[in-house]
């Protein structure tokens, strides 16, 4: 089109090397398009793995599966939801009801 890479960084607020790296690609191979890579990619984005854990927060009784249905506009599964919330350490714990008693304990207690 004629404009500076100045300019192009300025009006999309990028750096001046992401003009350059993909003026090359696209000389290159003749699309701006990211190459591929190896290995499955992500179901979720960053923020709606914030987003689970942040629905997950707000009330903890919700089970994972309802989560994963309620949590974001596209169906997730429920192991998703568990090892986004395992990760962002929120990990589930057995309630402290109490030390067992024992029979020497119970005579004690009598």
């Amino acid at each position: 089109m004629g404009a500076t890479r100045r300019h192009i960084d300025r009006t999309f607020n990028c750096s001046q090397t992401t003009i350059s790296k993909l003026l090359i690609r696209y000389q290159q191979t003749g699309q701006t398009q990211d190459r591929p890579r190896s290995g499955r990619p992500r179901v979720t984005t960053p923020d709606e793995d914030h987003n689970i854990r942040q629905t997950h927060l707000r009330n903890r009784c919700v089970t994972a599966t309802s989560t994963a249905a309620t949590a974001l506009g596209h169906v997730i599964s429920r192991r998703t939801v568990l090892r986004r919330l395992y990760t962002a350490g929120t990990r589930a714990y057995r309630p402290f009801r109490g030390m067992a008693l024992t029979r020497l304990h119970r005579q004690r207690r009598l």
